[in-house]
């Protein structure tokens, strides 16, 4: 990702009043998952 992307996603966030910013892809799946009690792809230890 373009770090001039991450800055415009980030400041927009924070105009926005959000708490975060994700600013790729990995990043929403494990957001998603995490709040949905677990992340479904982690791996067995």
């Amino acid at each position: 990702m373009n770090p001039t992307d991450v800055v415009s996603l980030t400041l927009a966030a924070v105009e926005a009043g959000e708490e975060e910013a994700l600013a790729d892809d990995v990043s929403r799946m494990a957001k998603q998952g995490l709040s949905s009690g677990g992340y479904p792809d982690a791996l067995s230890v």
